[in-house]
């Protein structure tokens, strides 16, 4: 039976097959036959690649000496097969290998528009835990380039981006961001948490802790913000067709198209911001 390993290299046990007859005994006047080796469909969630030199049969047994597994999980299992015969499978096994992203150091203290000044720090660890200090540029054994990708999530999201660089090359099983920063979308969302998800090509993903984010005193550089009075009225008669209008009217006052301008929220009466949309450079609200 085939015994686990690290990805890419060979098989620290190489799997052996028999030519048998019906009765299950040893067909050992077989020196023929030649045997191959792939892996199971249902046993490969990675689309790994099983590499080595397919066998001849030398008296009814068949050795491979340099099959590899392109890709690190657990429960691979093996097809050996050789033309008409009912091919043999393989006991489950394990190869070992890249499998977790973990935050090793958390970004934080953020300000819009800057970088962070706790730049995030991400391993690449094995399923249990230990570093892979083997995995390093092109050569981490993963579907792609071994490089980790920083994006935004949560409720936040849709209002914000990254800044500076959102990718970071794994040297020596660990990646490092140089100059990430988040650029937010504004004072009024100032108390919805920013959250950064870490990816790599066939790992499993990991996200960071909430991270603060504070404004500088100026408004964000591709932005004018601005606040508006409206009439007394209820959030549902601020209908789209009324807010088109007022965007018309405002767009003028600022010398600006259309286009430009959006209602990013409201507040009521009470102080309560209410978001109704979000996008353009023209903050209203």
């Amino acid at each position: 039976q085939p015994a686990g390993s690290f990805a890419a290299p060979p098989l620290s046990v190489q799997p052996a097959a028999r030519i048998q007859d019906e009765g299950g005994r040893l067909v050992d006047i077989d020196s023929q036959s030649i045997v191959s080796a792939s892996i199971t469909q249902e046993t490969n969630p990675l689309s790994a690649d099983v590499s080595g030199t397919p066998v001849q049969c030398c008296w009814g047994v068949c050795r491979f000496t340099d099959l590899s597994v392109s890709k690190a999980t657990e429960g691979y299992r093996l097809r050996l097969s050789s033309g008409s015969m009912v091919p043999a499978l393989t006991a489950p096994f394990t190869i070992e290998g890249p499998s977790l992203l973990r935050v090793l150091t958390q970004p934080a203290n953020g300000t819009s528009e800057q970088p962070l000044l706790q730049q995030p720090l991400i391993e690449v660890t094995d399923r249990a835990g230990a570093r892979m200090e083997m995995c390093e540029r092109d050569s981490c054994h993963v579907g792609g380039a071994a490089e980790v990708t920083a994006t935004i999530i949560g409720s936040n999201a849709a209002l914000s981006r990254t800044f500076g660089s959102p990718v970071a090359t794994v040297v020596a099983g660990v990646a490092t961001f140089t100059d990430l920063g988040i650029v937010g979308g504004g004072r009024g969302f100032a108390e919805l948490p920013h959250l950064l998800r870490f990816t790599m090509v066939d790992l499993n993903a990991t996200t960071s802790a909430p991270i603060p984010l504070a404004y500088p005193e100026r408004p964000p550089s591709d932005y004018i913000a601005t606040t508006v009075r409206l009439a007394p009225m209820t959030i549902e008669e601020f209908t789209p067709p009324l807010q088109s209008i007022f965007l018309v009217e405002v767009a003028k006052i600022a010398g600006m198209n259309e286009s430009e301008c959006a209602i990013t929220g409201i507040v009521d009466s009470t102080g309560l911001r209410r978001a109704v949309g979000g996008g353009g450079k023209l903050l209203l609200g």
